[in-house]
């Protein structure tokens, strides 16, 4: 077997290993709305939230055409909609053996009126429940691919360390309270490292980004945008670094305009025609969805509050917020990132001590750090401007320092032998082991 296949396999196992125990109901204390779902021995698929409103709409897709729940992310809810009723066709998921199911809530039924309905009788909505958390697994088994690639091949006796890299992706908030409840927050760990895949594709091959094939990829970047709003992030992503490789290049700037113009439009069409349809079929005006009134009353700003307060004559307040929201995301990613930094600072150590000003190894950590630290703060101004941003959206803005480790990483191993190899991954598994020992082995 290859060794990229063998880590891919690790990389499974150790995904197992790891979201396994988040079934735990022990695993799932102090959320305002949970439902279990109560399996044999002592596990508990848990419901989060946001959960019942996904599950009802990839159950009947009619919810958010026509009542406007869930519209603004159709991809992940048609996703799950069409893998789940392929799963249908499997007994055991169709007519699953639940011994019981249960709310834990600190609201009223009156004031969760969909999770009410779903929890009502979940068996229906059994198969779809499956199907996000399979749609959650895939998405980080390609990140998992594209942090490999990214990062360069594995050399024998460095699979330990790539690994302990890889298990960096699900050892934070997000995947702790996101992945067994039905939801498109994957992206917000996923997300920022296929954007870094991207930014390092255009950057380094402009004829890439010359071809026909790239306005193809921008129309599944606009796709993106439609399974969740942080990756409009790829727009700028895509421009910067093609204007970067373009500029190595010496090429003319007239036909690089072309290009991006060709490239936009593919970008901004999925959207434009979702929103064109649910026009045509509301007969209203263009759909708010999440960011309309009725999120809004709910206590949920999304940019609305930067109108608002402009019509009030705050505009100066509005750029000292905006500064305000960055920084404290930005210290949210920190708290809930700090080892994948500390791992970062080690292997950046390491890389200057062993190998100084090598224009080899700079040239590519530098087009990765600068690529990583654009993204980090585009994720940050997103949220920003949105003016929601609890802890897992802060985790938002270090995903991409996880590519950069791998990099890295990479670069030390090269002139070490297998022994050497092999020593640095174990002791970079035992404290990325410890990590996940204290985020998931206390009682």
């Amino acid at each position: 077997m290859k060794r990229s296949s063998l880590l891919l396999v690790g990389f499974v196992v150790i995904m197992a290993i790891l979201l396994f125990p988040l079934t735990l109901e022990r695993q799932n204390q102090g959320q305002p709305v949970d439902y279990f779902i109560d399996l044999p021995g002592p596990f508990h698929m848990p419901i989060k939230g946001d959960g019942f409103g996904f599950l009802l709409v990839s159950k009947d897709p009619n919810v958010m055409i026509h009542e406007g729940l869930r519209d603004t992310r159709p991809v992940m809810v048609l996703a799950a909609r069409w893998l789940g009723l392929a799963l249908g066709h499997i007994e055991a998921i169709r007519d699953p053996p639940l011994d019981s199911s249960r709310f834990r809530t600190r609201k009223a039924p009156e004031l969760q009126p969909v999770a009410t309905k779903v929890g009502a009788d979940v068996k229906p909505y059994f198969r779809f429940y499956v199907a996000y958390a399979l749609i959650n697994a895939l998405l980080l088994i390609v990140a998992f691919q594209l942090l490999m690639r990214m990062a360069g091949p594995a050399l024998p006796g460095g699979e330990v360390g790539y690994l302990a890299i890889g298990a960096l992706l699900l050892l934070n908030v997000v995947i702790e309270d996101e992945f067994w409840s039905p939801h498109s927050q994957i992206f917000n760990v996923v997300g920022p490292v296929f954007l870094m895949a991207l930014a390092l594709k255009v950057a380094e091959n402009a004829a890439f980004f010359a071809s026909w094939r790239f306005p193809i990829l921008a129309l599944v970047g606009g796709l993106g945008v439609l399974a969740y709003g942080n990756m409009v992030i790829f727009w700028p992503v895509m421009l910067l670094g093609g204007a970067w490789g373009w500029r190595r290049k010496r090429w003319p700037w007239r036909r690089f305009i072309g290009q991006a113009l060709w490239a936009s439009g593919a970008f901004v069409l999925p959207y434009l025609a979702w929103g064109s349809y649910l026009t045509m079929i509301q007969h209203g005006g263009w759909p708010l969805g999440e960011v309309g009134p009725a999120v809004q009353s709910r206590g949920y700003p999304h940019f609305w509050w930067m109108w608002h307060a402009v019509q009030k004559g705050a505009g100066a307040w509005v750029i000292y917020r905006i500064g305000e929201n960055i920084g404290r995301i930005l210290l949210g990613g920190l708290q809930e990132g700090w080892h994948i930094l500390l791992v970062g600072g080690a292997l950046g150590t390491l890389t200057i001590v062993r190998h100084g000003r090598a224009i080899g190894w700079m040239m590519l950590c530098r087009l990765a750090i600068g690529a990583g630290l654009f993204i980090s703060m585009m994720v940050a101004l997103y949220f920003a401007l949105m003016g929601f941003y609890p802890l897992r959206i802060c985790f938002g803005v270090i995903p991409s320092v996880i590519v950069i480790n791998a990099i890295l990483y990479n670069v030390v191993q090269r002139d070490l032998s297998p022994r050497g190899r092999q020593i640095m991954g174990g002791l970079l598994a035992l404290v990325i082991g410890g990590v996940a020992l204290f985020r998931y082995g206390q009682p």
